[in-house]
């Protein structure tokens, strides 16, 4: 039995709970995954998992196994990344997630130069609408925005993240807060501050009209529809061409989706030494969003 191969197959299925899954990741058959864990639980002389025809759970024992491997494979990963940090230049896929309209504007634009500075880097960059599961789905790096609530990650905060209402056509201030008109968001509940932060009273906004997940879509169709108006993040109208035509509704007012302000971060797996790959994008991304 190959002991290394083996534990990560353990830690793989524990994670996804699927042998397909498992097998489809690391390339090899479903009889592969099946025997790692049979040589495993002959070698420990227990069972790691519960099985039963529609899901598989971790023993008692199998979740003390869990515990220990996966610091092992840590600290292993880290060891390994510390040495070749000694020897040669940041290296290997990186694996990265983040919103369509954040790739758009801090990313894609500048994959050219990055990949200068960094040639034996390789970027795969997922695009996505929802905040990833980095585990799950082996990220090195997702880009998420709002509060963080996953106290298992690393996080660098890149900007605040705090929405504009926009339209073609600006409005002026509001005189009361039931005088807010907004047409497209993406959800239902917002909060408003001004721009020192300040809660404005217990004030809420519930947008009545067309729900947007794709704040990229919401600005699209406030430039088609001059009647409209949405939330826009401010950091992308402030790096879209399309700050010329769209305008804040109300200049001297934010829009949050929760009642703390939002930050975008950079997450990232916690580990004791952070890869020499990820904390080069990582400085990369801080240095664009900065500059």
């Amino acid at each position: 039995m190959n002991y290394l191969n083996a534990l990560k197959t353990f830690v793989r299925l524990t994670e996804v709970g699927n042998f397909s899954r498992v097998a489809r990741d690391f390339d090899i058959k479903p009889s592969t995954v099946s025997r790692h864990i049979a040589d495993l639980e002959a070698d420990l002389g227990i069972a790691l998992f519960n099985r039963t025809t529609r899901n598989m759970t971790l023993t008692e024992g199998g979740r003390t196994f869990y515990k220990h491997v996966i610091g092992v494979l840590e600290n292993l990963e880290e060891a390994r990344e510390s040495a070749i940090a000694l020897n040669r230049a940041p290296r290997g896929v990186i694996r990265i997630a983040a919103s369509p309209a954040f790739s758009s504007v801090f990313i894609l634009p500048h994959l050219a130069k990055f990949r200068r500075e960094n040639p034996e880097i390789t970027i795969h960059l997922i695009s996505t609408l929802t905040t990833p599961d980095l585990i799950a789905e082996q990220l090195d790096l997702a880009v998420v925005t709002g509060v963080l609530t996953d106290s298992s990650l690393m996080a660098r905060k890149l900007m605040p993240h705090r929405y504009l209402a926009c339209s073609v056509k600006p409005l002026g201030t509001p005189e009361s807060i039931p005088e807010y008109r907004l047409d497209m968001a993406p959800g239902r509940e917002w909060y408003i501050t001004d721009g020192k932060g300040k809660m404005l009273g217990d004030c809420q906004i519930h947008p009545d009209g067309l729900l947007f997940n794709d704040e990229q879509a919401i600005m699209q169709a406030c430039l088609a529809n001059p009647e409209l108006t949405g939330l826009i993040p401010g950091w992308l109208l402030q790096h879209s061409s399309c700050a010329e035509t769209l305008h804040p509704v109300y200049p001297e007012h934010y829009f949050h989706p929760a009642q703390q302000e939002g930050f975008v971060w950079a997450v990232y797996p916690r580990k004791k030494t952070v890869s020499s790959k990820v904390r080069a994008f990582i400085d990369f991304l801080v240095a664009i969003v900065s500059g």
